[in-house]
């Protein structure tokens, strides 16, 4: 249901904000619509962005609920299980709380007031930057435990081939995840070099759709 949530959100929002993206890109010249279309935009993106920041935290809960359950006769992964489910909640926590949900979905006159300066960038950007390093580190302690349990537990070739499955499924999320964070990161070189950059907001849609979709499959 999260998932076609940010489908239908893309479907309702994406042109205003592809239509944003044009305006700070110098594409296009604003007309009398555009403040509600940057208006729009930006909560669209907003309420995408945090649809699919829960998402991907629920679909991590459940690949943990789902590999509790094959090793929990063997005490030291069981309290090896709750250290990763309390980083990955903690994470996934810090990701949605790290949002600057003031400067998305506030009026255009506090936007203009409040967070246009180079500080308040700054501050969006680094939250970017720790959004992708939370992910990674909560994905790469996930996949500890398919590993663990073809190593060292005796399962049916079923069971292996699922585990060999979701091993590659939960890779391929750290790739979709790095993928983002190295597109990301060229943007933020140029604005550490002083050049205003901005962030596109298609491209972060995408990728972290991508990231749900994927995590989610």
């Amino acid at each position: 249901a999260l998932l076609l949530s940010v489908v239908v959100l893309g479907q309702a929002f994406l042109d205003d904000v592809y239509k944003i993206v044009e305006f700070e890109n110098g594409h296009i010249i604003p007309d009398a619509s555009f403040p509600d279309t940057m208006r729009r935009g930006l909560r669209g993106f907003g309420v995408a962005l945090t649809v699919s920041l829960v998402g991907i935290l629920a679909v991590k809960i459940n690949f943990l609920l789902f590999f509790k359950r094959l090793g929990a006769q063997i005490t030291s992964y069981l309290i090896f299980w709750y250290i990763v489910l309390f980083i990955t909640v903690a994470c996934g926590a810090t990701n949605i709380g790290l949002m600057d949900y003031k400067c998305v979905f506030n009026s255009l006159e506090y936007r203009k007031a409040n967070c246009t300066q180079r500080n308040t960038l700054k501050r969006y950007f680094d939250f970017q930057k720790v959004s992708v390093i939370l992910d990674v580190i909560s994905d790469a302690l996930i996949i500890f435990f398919p590993v663990v349990i073809l190593w060292n537990v005796r399962i049916s070739l079923r069971k292996k081939i699922i585990l060999s499955c979701t091993f590659g499924l939960v890779a391929l999320t750290i790739a979709v995840t790095i993928v983002r964070g190295s597109i990301f990161g060229g943007t933020y070189k140029k604005f550490n070099q002083n050049e205003m950059r901005t962030l596109n907001m298609g491209w972060m849609w995408f990728w972290i759709f991508l990231e749900f979709a994927v995590g989610k499959s």
